[in-house]
This record gives structure tokens, C-alpha cells and sequence, in this order.
């Protein structure tokens, strides 16, 4: 039987937790959140379980197993590293998933990566979008010796919290970890409050490039109503998706045509990424390893806005 641990159940943890309740292995799942309502929440929801799962709930981390297979950290940002320490200094782990945005410290990357070595802990942060079918159908289209541009615009999409997706989803689509360069210069200078309590976001441009064939423009609008969408030029073809209304338009020489493009919630993932990392010993997530430096790239750019307009030093808190 597996030992699967996720901590925080609030927001998207909620809906991991519900993806777990289809995991249909023999399991023993270990519910950790500070916040009881939230906990209450899961408990009510768990009637939905297989009979070969066992669900314990609790708000203290002392109540964990030695050895767990999978553990699945779903707090904000800010508690992330010091909660991961001290799971790892109690129990043997054999696989982590780290929600994204990974920390808000940049000094964190390389201390977690050195636990995470010195422990041989396999570890992927969920950006999920490189299992959506619909970038899957899309990457075997690309020609992949061409590069791209990509413009992804919008209103109040979330710019610091969400980019790191959308480098991810490129990187899968054109098989590519190569260092990403920032230019933070079109980023407006006034920051504004997160959605979520403590936290910081951004509007405005930002340009990511991958390597030397891949430019990223994202334009995130403070005001108005301007729907997400993502537009891809590669080989003379011209592709926009609209993730939220699930189609994609492909321009071919002026010939259009519009397919599905299928996305999937977090509710129907995590429970194939637990198969994938139980049975196979590895999933189709994003490494810790090849995801670092596009996070501390993104954080180091935010920061230097944060920085230099609130004119403090502290932590750039994005989540």
C-alpha cells in the first residue's frame, strides 16, 4: 500500500485532493491543513473514495508516515520550503510535486535542490498544461528546427503568478529546457495586491526568450476585459487557442480552421500523475531540476520591479 501525503487543501490542493479520490491503487492518504473548514471540506467530499484507500485527516505534520511515496506540498509560496524541510527531516520521501510559483526567496532554489540531491528525492513542480491533449495534438504539428513567436494576451490574466505556465507549456511544445532571459522593462511599476492574502501581482509586458528560436511576449491589461488567448507563429503557420473556451484556430496561408482544443482540470490529473510516479517511477511533470532556473529567472525580474518601486528589500511575494 502507497503513503500519499498532500498538505494544503485550500484552492487548487482542494482539487488535487479530489483527483486523489480517483486513484484507484491501494493507498493510505494523509490530508494535512492548518485550516479545519478546509479539512471539514475534503471529509465531506470523501465519500467518493475507492475501498482500497484509507483518508486520515489532520493539522499537525507529527501525525505523518516514516516512508511516503508521494508528497504533494499545495500551501501558497511563502511556507513552501520551510514545510518541505520539516516533512523531510521526519519522514523518508521518495517522490515530491511542489505547486508553482515555487518560492518567493530566491536563496530557497538552491537549498531545496540540495536536500532534494543529498535525500535522492525525485521532485516535479505541477504546471500541468504539457498533459492537456490539446498541447499534446498541437506539439506534433510544430516543426521544431523553426523556433517560434508566441503573444499571449489578456486582462488581469496574472502575469507573475501564471507565466512560469506558459514558458513551461512552450518548453514542452518545442522539447526544450534551455535558459530563459527576461525583459522586465514594459512590466507597469505600479504593484498591486494578489487575489490571494499577502501576495503580490503584476500587469504589463514582459518578454521571455528561450534560447535563441523561441520569443515569449506576454501582455497582461490592468483594466478591461480582454479575453486570455495565445497566439503561435511557427513555419508560416499561425495557431490561436483559447484555453478557456477550449478551441484553436490554425492559419495556414490564409486557409483557417477551427478545432477543439482540449484542456483538463487539476480534479482529473493528479490521480494520473500518482499512477505514473507509484508504478512507473516517473510523470510527465516538469522536473525540479530543468523547472529551477526559469523560476528564478521570472523571480529575480519581478523582484527587481517589487524592489525598486515599494523601495524595500523584502521578499517579492508571488504565489
Amino acid at each position: 500500500m502507497s503513503n500519499i501525503v498532500l498538505i494544503g487543501v485550500g484552492g487548487i490542493g482542494f482539487r488535487h485532493f479530489q483527483a486523489i479520490l480517483n486513484y484507484k491503487g491501494a493507498a493510505s492518504v494523509y490530508v494535512i491543513d492548518m485550516n479545519k473548514e478546509a479539512l471539514e471540506r475534503c471529509m465531506s467530499e470523501s465519500e467518493n473514495k475507492n475501498d482500497s484507500m484509507s483518508l486520515r485527516f489532520s493539522t499537525n505534520i507529527e501525525d505523518l508516515p516514516k516512508e511516503i511515496d508521494v508528497l504533494i506540498i499545495a500551501t501558497s509560496s511563502k511556507p513552501r520550503c520551510e514545510l518541505f524541510k520539516q516533512v523531510v527531516s521526519r519522514c523518508e520521501v521518495k517522490n515530491v510535486i511542489f505547486e508553482k510559483f515555487l518560492f518567493p526567496r530566491i536563496e530557497e532554489y538552491d537549498e531545496i535542490g540540495r536536500i532534494l540531491e543529498e535525500k535522492h528525492i525525485n521532485a516535479y513542480v505541477n504546471c500541468p498544461g504539457r498533459m492537456y491533449p490539446g498541447y499534446k495534438k498541437l506539439k506534433e504539428k510544430l516543426d521544431k528546427t523553426k523556433g517560434c513567436n508566441v503573444h499571449v494576451l489578456g486582462s488581469n490574466w496574472g502575469l507573475s503568478c501564471n507565466a512560469i505556465h506558459i514558458v513551461d507549456e512552450i518548453g514542452f511544445l518545442f522539447d526544450t529546457y534551455e535558459p530563459i532571459v527576461v525583459n522586465n522593462m514594459l512590466v507597469d511599476t505600479e504593484i498591486n495586491e494578489s487575489k490571494r492574502t499577502g501576495y503580490v501581482e503584476f500587469t504589463g509586458r514582459l518578454v521571455v526568450s528561450i534560447g535563441k528560436k523561441i520569443t515569449i511576449v506576454l501582455d497582461s491589461f490592468k483594466d478591461g476585459s480582454v479575453p486570455y488567448l495565445m497566439t503561435l507563429i511557427n513555419d508560416n503557420k499561425v495557431y490561436t487557442i483559447s484555453q478557456t473556451e477550449k478551441w484553436i484556430v490554425t492559419d495556414d496561408c490564409g486557409q483557417s480552421e477551427k478545432d477543439d482544443f482540449e484542456t483538463l482540470y487539476q480534479s482529473q490529473l493528479t490521480d494520473k500523475v500518482l499512477y505514473q510516479l507509484i508504478e512507473e517511477g516517473r510523470c510527465e511533470l516538469t522536473s525540479y531540476e530543468d523547472t529551477k532556473q526559469w523560476h528564478e529567472a521570472l523571480l529575480n525580474s519581478f523582484s527587481e520591479i517589487y524592489h525598486k518601486n515599494m523601495k524595500n528589500n523584502g521578499e517579492c511575494s508571488i504565489t
